[in-house]
């Protein structure tokens, strides 16, 4: 279909459902579509709409799905979008939507899923939105979102069973990881990367047992890794690179069964990488570069197959047989059987003590 949506719709006062989804539609919604008295499902989604959403949309108390992704919607979200307290779908991304989300969107006992990434939506993530009992899904990354980590506050144990993906990637998040985190007992996916949130990763997260991938990337978090990590028994995939975590990676992280990819790249993490971590079959990527690591790489199981890019800028990380040959030799930098090379740092103090070998050698 093409063109707009027609004026004569606004006579159908028992409409119920409009869906015109994957069309070629073009222009404004009519500002009728939101004074439909009996309207509970609208999907506009993959069109090509403009303007602003119908301002009353919701207010007719009947409001059941909403999903207008996929379009050049502008303007706020309407504030009465709950108001029938049945809404279960709320559905905005790929807009170009601003402002902050309604207050009332946290008030939705009903809401299984909330999509509206890749927006520019501002201010803070209403209070309370964590705690609807019946969310499944919660995803806003890309907007313009600050404020706080919103707190989580459940009114009954199944509740905390419900949540399974939470996104509030790239947003503008500050303050520290609430240990109320850890009440989120049924969350799988948890992508916080791309803010400022600071603090410490509380032990509450040891409480994830479902938590399948972990993405803290690109904030300013700091402190160790919490021992209760290797807890959470279902985790795939960790990413905290560019904190700045500090500490020693646990040995304990080998318990993580079916870990394929471990990320904690540009932080302060110093110490051993712990041989434990070469029994871990499920492993397929790993990053420790740019940290403080010191001592051997791993090179047995599947660190045979991890290449130096891997392990690169920390200055006192060497594999078995350079490091063997620092020791010993002192002179032979460049060649070794597992494809490693020494540091800048630790060649350079090889040179130089070979110099100075060779320099007492003539003088004598």
């Amino acid at each position: 279909l093409s063109g707009s949506i027609p004026k004569e719709l606004a006579s159908l006062h028992k409409l119920e459902l409009l869906n015109l989804f994957l069309n070629n539609l073009h222009g404004r919604v009519p500002s009728y579509i939101g004074d439909l008295p009996n309207l509970q499902v609208l999907t506009l989604w993959e069109n090509n709409f403009t303007g602003p959403i119908p301002h009353h949309l919701g207010r007719n108390g009947q409001l059941l799905e909403l999903d207008l992704s996929s379009n050049s919607f502008y303007g706020f979200i309407p504030p009465h979008l709950c108001k029938s307290k049945k809404l279960t779908r709320l559905i905005l991304l790929r807009n170009r939507i601003s402002g902050p989300i309604p207050s009332g969107i946290a008030n939705c006992p009903k809401l299984v899923r909330v999509r509206m990434g890749d927006n520019m939506l501002s201010g803070s993530i209403p209070p309370g939105i964590l705690s609807l009992p019946e969310l499944d899904l919660l995803e806003l990354p890309r907007n313009r979102l600050n404020g706080d980590f919103p707190e989580i506050n459940l009114t009954t144990p199944s509740s905390s069973s419900k949540l399974g993906s939470l996104d509030l990637s790239h947003n503008e998040l500050t303050g520290t990881l609430p240990s109320s985190i850890g009440s989120l007992s049924g969350l799988v996916d948890l992508d916080l990367s791309g803010n400022r949130i600071t603090g410490s990763m509380p032990e509450e997260i040891g409480s994830l047992k479902r938590l399948a991938k972990l993405d803290l990337s690109g904030n300013l978090m700091n402190g160790s890794l919490p021992l209760t990590i290797t807890h959470c028994s279902s985790l795939a995939s960790i990413d905290l690179s560019h904190n700045r975590f500090r500490g020693e990676i646990p040995p304990e992280l080998s318990n993580l069964n079916v870990l394929a990819s471990f990320n904690v790249s540009y932080n302060n993490f110093y110490g051993s990488i712990p041989l434990s971590l070469e029994n871990m079959s499920t492993l397929t990527t790993v990053d420790f570069s740019f940290n403080n690591f010191s001592g051997l790489v791993p090179d047995q199981g599947q660190f045979a197959n991890f290449n130096e890019t891997s392990f690169v800028g920390n200055p006192q990380l060497c594999s078995k047989n350079d490091c063997i040959a620092e020791v010993r030799k002192g002179v032979n930098t460049n060649t070794n059987t597992t494809g490693w090379k020494l540091s800048s740092s630790s060649r350079s103090l090889i040179y130089g003590m070979s110099g100075l070998v060779v320099g007492l050698f003539i003088l004598t």
